[in-house]
């Protein structure tokens, strides 16, 4: 009975002080006491969306059953979060956290990258970069979502050395039966011009759009795409991504008593990585944090002193 009696008094507690954070008044009471404008009506915004948080959940409280809340108020904060984050940044800011972030639809579960380096025989000062990037894709919309897939690799500074080339691109459909669930592969002869990769600029783009269907605890999508570059010994190659990435890691296999490899990613508190595994043939890189949209990471592959 104390413990009802006790609950009966928060529930008491918090009702008065989410009626009070109601007051349509905050704003002229925050202006008064000598906040700026800006600040006392965001403020008064905000006070007023904890209050309103407040009040609906002891409404639903009383009303519900214990499983029908923990849905209801777990789907209330999802909704009511955005809108108190909204008051504490730039609408330009918020807009894009919300849209690339807070309502992201296409993710990556897993993104797996490797890199194949080697120098040159006939020219020790350059080395050819083979990559493959295969990542999964996972539509947690509640409708089918277009992808559009894009691929791209700079073209070559040493076209005397050797040309940039996008190999081989592969697209299975996780949700089919092996073998029967490749949707797209290039090259073949019946690939149309639009979806063969093409000079764009600086760069070999490939990019050709795929409808994900919905499946929100597995990846629907696998991408698979390969391709061939060249560089002097000491570049630096960059790769971002665009969508939010959970796991992401890179194997790098170079020889050893040539080269030494760096992975730089700036957004971890210690940009520089150590692999998690080291090998005769390269090292592996798992990143310690998902990598979100604009995120990228470097791979430095310099001569060893």
């Amino acid at each position: 009975m104390g413990e009802e009696k006790n609950l009966w008094i928060v529930r008491g507690v918090l009702a008065a002080a989410g009626l009070v954070l109601l007051l349509p008044a905050w704003g002229q009471l925050l202006s008064s006491a000598g906040l700026p404008m800006g600040w006392s009506e965001s403020i008064g915004g905000l006070l007023k969306g904890v209050g309103e948080a407040v009040v609906v959940a002891l409404v639903l409280e009383w009303l519900v059953d214990a499983r029908t809340k923990r849905r209801i108020v777990a789907e209330s904060i999802r909704q009511v979060s955005p809108r108190i984050l909204a008051h504490l940044m730039p609408p330009e800011m918020f807009q894009y956290i919300e849209d690339r972030l807070l309502k992201a639809n296409l993710v990556r579960r897993s993104w797996n990258i490797r890199y194949r380096i080697s120098v040159l025989q006939d020219n020790p000062e350059y080395v050819k970069l083979e990559t493959e990037s295969k990542y999964e894709m996972a539509n947690t919309a509640p409708t089918p979502t277009t992808y559009v897939s894009a691929y791209e690799v700079e073209r070559s500074l040493f076209a005397h050395i050797g040309e940039t080339m996008i190999n081989e691109v592969t697209v299975r459909n996780l949700l089919r039966e092996p073998g029967h669930n490749v949707l797209f592969h290039y090259p073949e002869e019946t690939n149309r011009p639009e979806d063969r990769p093409g000079v764009n600029g600086d760069y070999v783009l490939f990019s050709k759009a795929f409808e994900i269907p919905v499946h929100k605890q597995h990846s629907a999508f696998q991408f698979v795409f390969t391709s061939t570059e060249y560089f002097h010994v000491g570049s630096i190659t960059p790769f971002f991504a665009e969508y939010l990435v959970e796991l992401t890691t890179l194997r790098v296999d170079y020889p050893k008593d040539i080269l030494r490899v760096i992975v730089d990613l700036p957004a971890n508190k210690v940009s520089e990585l150590q692999p998690s595994e080291v090998d005769a043939a390269g090292c592996k890189f798992v990143f310690p944090i998902p990598i979100l949209p604009g995120q990228g990471f470097t791979v430095r592959f310099a001569k060893v002193e």
